[in-house]
């Protein structure tokens, strides 16, 4: 991406990100064994175990939630970096070569049939900060996803690899299923919505002249 290879110090705050939630990651999967082993003293009685394993939960709190806040401040310093530099670059792309004009449609010969953009200074603002916080909240989850399913197949390798290689392959059934209903689901949405669309245009449209195809969902 432009904005990692244009500004220096983005590659490091990401990769601070990044080792924020790999951290985030091993604290969680060491307060899984250590809510296992305080069961397992729990069951078996063995007060001297119970008391430390508490204590070790207490210490793992201490740093989980100073860390929970810390990481939740540097994803939104590089999202605010990341949209400061898509609104400069943004700015400069729509004051040069007279691009407002054109985007308003007062610089297009037919003028009187093009109503042009409403509003485009909103509508950057609005769509940077909805790429923005889309683009943090995907390489977040996706690099927090890997790292957990890592983490945690390590462990489950470790206590049973037939357990293991079972959900493996019941998670990659469920996926394959998943996606193959996602897409019926997904063609069937859209064409809702195309329909709902052309209904919505029909008093404007005559049906003999122009194709239902032609009609989108921005008729006034």
């Amino acid at each position: 991406m432009p904005f990692f290879k244009e500004d220096s110090g983005a590659k490091w705050h990401l990769a601070l990100v990044i080792a924020l939630i790999l951290t985030g990651t091993a604290l969680s999967l060491r307060w899984t064994i250590l809510s296992g082993a305080l069961m397992n003293a729990l069951t078996e009685r063995h007060l001297g175990t119970f008391i430390h394993t508490n204590a070790w939960l207490f210490l793992l709190c201490a740093v989980i939630v100073p860390l929970s806040v810390v990481q939740s401040y540097t994803n939104g310093t590089l999202r605010a970096r990341w949209k400061r530099y898509l609104t400069r670059t943004g700015l400069k792309l729509y004051f040069s070569n007279r691009n407002y004009f054109k985007l308003a449609g007062e610089l297009d010969e037919n003028a009187a049939s093009s109503r042009g953009i409403d509003n485009p200074d909103e509508i950057l603002n609005t769509q940077i900060g909805s790429f923005t916080n889309n683009m943090l909240y995907i390489i977040t989850d996706n690099v927090n996803a890997i790292f957990d399913i890592s983490a945690y197949s390590v462990l489950l390798l470790k206590l049973s690899p037939l357990l293991f290689f079972a959900t493996f392959i019941l998670v990659g059934l469920c996926t394959v299923f998943i996606n193959r209903v996602g897409k019926r689901l997904i063609a069937m949405e859209s064409f809702i919505i195309k329909l709902g669309a052309v209904r919505a245009c029909r008093p404007f449209l005559n049906f003999e002249q122009l194709p239902c195809e032609t009609c989108f969902c921005v008729c006034d």
